[in-house]
């Protein structure tokens, strides 16, 4: 029995033996607790880089979303302002050959010899130049051509923005085509006006002339 105890206690001993100090054989407690520690930092550290690689994806396919969607309300722009560019071209082109025609229609007329007005000449030029401007601006905007890079929004916005007031040369010179054409009409019918003014008076003359004999 004696043996039997004196082997127990020796197995005691060694079960009771720091599990550290046979794990690490040569290493003291306090480099093992350093070690420990690093350790469980790294473990910190790795699962800290997973949830912002995680959140990083994330960020990534909304913006890609994003991206996305603003390519997509560029190429919507790119489509309006091509359509607006064509319906302002030929309503542009319709409303010149409608001046023109008026304006043909004037010259015609004081070319027939049936009136003088000694300011139509000086408004017939005006309205000459006039007409000119008008047709270069309605060419240029006829053979305009919207070429936008939707790939960088911000420039795209800019563009379109762009384009979008170069139709107002085209407008501003109609009107003053039209106004240049309207100014020689209404010098006519003054003249117009003056001549038959004159005529009835001439008439009157004659008639009162007529009856004093």
């Amino acid at each position: 029995h004696s043996k039997l105890l004196i082997v127990f206690a020796l197995l005691g001993v060694l079960i009771i033996s720091p599990i550290a100090a046979i794990a690490h054989e040569g290493e003291s407690e306090e480099d093992h607790q350093a070690h420990l520690s690093e350790i469980a930092r790294e473990t910190a550290q790795e699962k800290k880089d997973a949830a912002e690689a995680r959140v990083a994806e994330k960020r990534l396919a909304k913006d890609e979303k994003s991206v996305e969607r603003r390519l997509k309300a560029c190429e919507r722009n790119l489509l309006k302002i091509n359509n607006r560019i064509d319906r302002a071209s030929s309503q542009a082109t319709r409303h010149k050959a409608t001046i023109d025609k008026v304006f043909d229609r004037v010259q015609s007329f004081y070319d027939s010899g049936q009136l003088t007005d000694p300011n139509y000449e000086e408004l017939l030029v005006a309205a000459l130049d006039a007409q000119n401007t008008a047709e270069l601006d309605v060419a240029t905007l006829s053979e305009l051509t919207v070429d936008i890079n939707c790939e960088d929004p911000e420039q795209a916005l800019i563009d379109i923005k762009s384009y979008s007031s170069s139709l107002t040369p085209t407008k501003d010179s109609l009107k003053a085509y039209r106004s240049a054409v309207v100014d020689v009409i209404k010098s006519l019918r003054n003249a117009a006006a003056e001549t038959n003014a004159n005529a009835n008076t001439d008439e009157a003359q004659t008639n009162e002339d007529e009856a004093q004999n």
